[in-house]
């Protein structure tokens, strides 16, 4: 659903000139109104443009395989400019639920220039408090050199933390969601 002030802003002109168009046209003065017609036409030209753009940047967690409690544990973050023009001023930001805590103090890291079609991990050292499933989220943001776009990007994932010596187990949601993004990788 549209904002009725994004509506306004972005289709008054094209309803104004629609308008305008169906009274000329329907006037009995046409063959008078085709001149006039011409110069709204010139007077509308250039105040209708879009730009249409695709976000190049991509960020995925890379769940730890083993996150055992009070031991710590890293959660890795691939980011990928999947553009051809080079991404600068990049960063990405972990946000953790209650129960886990960084290792450090940075939620925040600094990943500098990413080349078109290249990508990088970025690490955080994470602890967790206690043994259950934690819901992780990762954004990265950057800006497109060639351009000057800032571009954004996201993903949550489910990070599982057993007690030492507790083998792994099998979850279903953790399998689910994986399958899920890998599809979502691929389109």
């Amino acid at each position: 659903m549209i904002p009725m002030a994004r509506f306004i802003k972005v289709y008054s002109p094209i309803l104004v000139f629609s308008v305008l168009l169906a009274f000329f046209i329907s006037s009995p003065h046409y063959s008078q109104n085709v001149s006039s017609l011409r110069q709204l036409g010139q007077a509308f030209s250039g105040m209708l443009t879009a730009t249409v753009s695709i976000n190049p940047l991509f960020v995925t967690i890379i769940p730890p395989a083993d996150a055992e409690i009070s031991k710590p544990f890293s959660i890795d973050v691939k980011v990928e400019n999947r553009g051809d023009a080079k991404i600068e001023e990049l960063k990405a930001r972990i946000y953790l639920p209650d129960g886990l805590f960084l290792v450090g103090k940075d939620a925040e890291k600094n990943a500098g220039v990413l080349q078109g079609e290249k990508e990088k991990t970025v690490s955080f050292r994470v602890r967790a408090e206690a043994v259950g499933s934690y819901i992780v989220s990762v954004s990265s943001v950057g800006m497109v050199a060639s351009t000057n776009d800032m571009i954004y990007s996201d993903d949550t994932a489910v990070i599982e933390v057993r007690s030492q010596g507790q083998p792994k187990r099998l979850n279903l949601f953790t399998l689910l969601s994986s399958y899920l993004q890998t599809i979502l990788n691929m389109l």
